[in-house]
């Protein structure tokens, strides 16, 4: 599934969307071009959060979040 900037909204579950609505993006780092780190706060819960992005296109994602 390619997910980008325009297109998430479509991509993404309801259910997901809106879980994401809840949290805090407390810092948002790019280390490289395209390629950002943040820290995200769900409630007393925080998530390490890393993301690539490539014209505007979601290459690589991954978040220490598991399955929560």
């Amino acid at each position: 599934m390619e997910i980008t900037i325009k297109n998430y909204k479509a991509k993404l579950s309801i259910e997901t969307i809106k879980r994401s609505q809840r949290c805090q993006v407390r810092e948002c780092d790019e280390i490289s071009p395209g390629d950002f780190e943040s820290y995200v706060d769900e409630l007393d819960k925080s998530y390490d959060v890393r993301l690539a992005l490539e014209k505007n296109t979601v290459t690589t994602h991954s978040c220490d979040c598991g399955n929560a």
